[in-house]
């Protein structure tokens, strides 16, 4: 614009006239146009002067073209994030949904000590705040994992436009990312949902054991989720029997909540130990890609051998990234499956000592009523 009110007559200035104006006249002066682009943007010449050409050869039809290939993306891009909104939306909202019938119909069961034991604003909480957050937290969860096949897709492309050799490891890669965040979230929201508060329950459970109530206490296990409440259940279910019996029960029913809480694990650390691997052979890819332009070009030099090495270092970086996010994930599902097999551990020592005692204090005429 300078260039034109300054001196209308040179060649810049020519650009910018609208009654000398032409697309012939820059294409005709690309490389002189392209050598004063590149001084003052510290560009390459070359690189510039293609751009100049290939946008003064564009006819109206291939604007028109290439800006509706643009507005489809566009487009496109909104329909996949209204879509996985809509999914993400419904799947929070049917779990919030089975989280509030499930509470109020473990609050309307309560009986008025109970809920006075409990207050008001806590139960009220309870549906309200905390399940909000569960659905928040999963919403959030949900959108991660349905919008990752898209940005896949997307990184795909980009990679196949650079090389199609990066196209076995990208697709193996991203495959072993999706993969194990479905996996690590679908754990994540299994644990979180069999955590419970363990010693308000045992209170619970001991204070029904004293009163000699075993079937309110059967009840109260079996309207608890969660493993704790399931391994007590299964030693309520033979207190008739000996302590021996009882313990043999509960260890080995403990053994197989434990392989449910683990269930995915492997799938999991199978992914962790893919990634690093891919981008391995990544490397050895790049490696073999730089030796092949060296062996066609006659000829050692760091141009040559750059691309090969381009690809080696992505493929590693892309590979670690995938290990590195995923063991984020394993290491807290594995910091939330101890804390479960502690506590259930803890209940399980617990519900034995109020077994023993309750044996005690009811004496052997109580056992055998117990066993018939």
């Amino acid at each position: 614009y300078l260039s034109y009110h300054n001196n209308p007559g040179s060649l810049l200035g020519a650009m910018y006239n609208p009654d000398t104006f032409s697309w012939e006249v820059i294409k005709n002066s690309a490389g002189v146009i392209a050598s004063q682009i590149a001084l003052t943007m510290n560009q390459d010449a070359a690189t510039i002067e293609a751009m100049i050409i290939s946008v003064a050869d564009a006819s109206v039809g291939n604007i028109w073209f290439n800006g509706g290939m643009m507005l489809a993306m566009a487009l496109g891009m909104i329909a996949c994030q209204a879509l996985i909104s809509v999914l993400a939306a419904g799947i929070s909202s049917n779990l919030a949904t089975n989280l509030r019938k499930d509470i109020n119909d473990k609050v309307t069961s309560f009986s008025l000590a109970e809920i006075n034991h409990f207050s008001t604003a806590s139960l009220i909480t309870r549906s309200t705040n905390d399940v909000q957050m569960y659905q928040m937290s999963l919403l959030l969860m949900m959108g991660m994992f349905f919008a990752a096949p898209v940005t896949a897709i997307w990184a795909i492309c980009k990679i196949q436009s650079i090389s199609w050799t990066l196209m076995l490891p990208a697709i193996i890669g991203v495959a072993a990312l999706v993969i194990g965040l479905a996996f690590c979230i679908e754990r994540i929201i299994y644990l979180t949902l069999s955590e419970i508060n363990a010693k308000k329950l045992m209170d619970v459970i001991g204070k029904k054991i004293e009163d000699s109530d075993i079937e309110g206490a059967k009840d109260i296990c079996r309207n608890t989720r969660g493993p704790v409440a399931s391994i007590c259940y299964q030693g309520l279910l033979r207190i008739g029997e000996s302590i021996e019996n009882i313990e043999r029960s509960v260890v080995s029913y403990g053994a197989v909540q434990t392989a449910n809480l683990e269930r995915g694990c492997s799938w999991i650390k199978l992914c962790i130990t893919i990634a690093p691997s891919l981008g391995f052979l990544g490397t050895v890819i790049g490696m073999v890609m730089a030796f092949d332009n060296i062996r066609v070009a006659g000829d050692i030099s760091a141009t040559i051998v750059a691309s090969g090495m381009k690809v080696a270092l992505i493929t590693t970086i892309f590979g670690i990234i995938v290990a590195l996010v995923l063991q984020l994930f394993y290491n807290y599902i594995i910091s939330k499956i101890e804390h479960i097999t502690s506590q259930m551990e803890e209940s399980a020592i617990t519900l034995l000592d109020c077994i023993t005692k309750y044996k005690g204090d009811k004496g052997v005429q109580g056992v055998k009523e117990l066993r018939s």
